[in-house]
């Protein structure tokens, strides 16, 4: 991204994730749209929105943390045992950013 930024060409960033990435570089480009895992028609679907024929609407589905370090349970993973342990507890996914000094974007249910 230090690179396209450099270019001084104006950046818009389409991310395709099932899931909330790490974002540090979020503000280095103009504009980010979130295809999320759209499936089937999701390049029809991003072209209609990149054109304005459709206005991108929707509500996230979970919470994006700032940095890696503000997820509930950083130091779990990677595993580096065979498993994985979620020990987050009660405060698992939503609830620990809630409950915590946590930094993070727009929070799940919020409206794009």
């Amino acid at each position: 991204m230090k690179a396209l930024k450099g270019t001084g060409k104006t950046i818009v960033l389409f991310l395709v994730a099932g899931s909330p990435v790490a974002t540090d570089w979020i503000g280095d480009c103009e504009a980010l749209l979130y295809i999320g895992l759209a499936g089937q028609a999701s390049a029809a679907a991003t072209l209609e929105l990149l054109t304005g024929e459709v206005n991108p609407s929707g509500h996230l589905a979970e919470t994006w943390p700032m940095a890696y370090e503000d997820c509930p349970s950083p130091g779990g993973y990677p595993a580096t045992e065979r498993d994985a342990v979620a020990a987050e507890g009660a405060y698992a996914g939503h609830p620990a950013h809630l409950s915590a000094a946590a930094r993070a974007r727009p929070t799940r249910g919020c409206a794009l």
